[in-house]
């Protein structure tokens, strides 16, 4: 099973996820770099999605 890398927790079966898209990619990547941050998402990679409360 894989894990979200946002919050690092198993993406599990009941729970909403969401996959990443190329253009959300890049937005987050230029981001991540320009805070510092070492990680690097790819198109199609799936993340834990929140819903408003």
């Amino acid at each position: 099973m894989s894990c979200c890398i946002f919050c690092k927790k198993e993406l599990g079966e009941g729970e909403y996820t969401t996959q990443l898209r190329e253009k959300v990619c890049k937005t987050i990547n230029t981001l991540a770099s320009s805070l510092g941050l070492s990680f690097i998402v790819t198109s199609g990679q799936r993340v834990h999605k929140k819903l408003s409360s």
